[in-house]
């Protein structure tokens, strides 16, 4: 059996609706925000992980989150679609 480890840095995002184009040295306000997507878990080793679970392929995240709420919730978002959360740190 195989298994793939995938590490990287852990985020949790928020996605958005941008109000217009995004310039060079401007700010782009936000139009809309789902207040159900938040939080989403991101970064490039939940990408790949999430991907390759989907998959059925066996797959380990090694990263690093709080030990708070969120690092939590980070943590269940991964496990909870059937990516093995042992390598992620606390």
């Amino acid at each position: 059996m195989s298994r793939l480890a995938v590490s990287g840095y852990a985020s949790l995002d928020y996605p958005v609706v941008l109000k217009g184009r995004v310039e060079v040295e401007r700010t782009t306000r936000i139009g809309f925000r789902d207040p159900l997507a938040w939080p989403r878990p991101g970064g490039c080793a939940t990408y790949v992980a999430l991907a390759a679970a989907e998959r059925d392929q066996a797959v380990t995240a090694v990263t690093w989150v709080g030990s708070d709420t969120s690092g939590e919730a980070f943590r269940e978002a991964l496990s909870s679609r059937g990516v093995d959360i042992e390598g992620v740190a606390r």
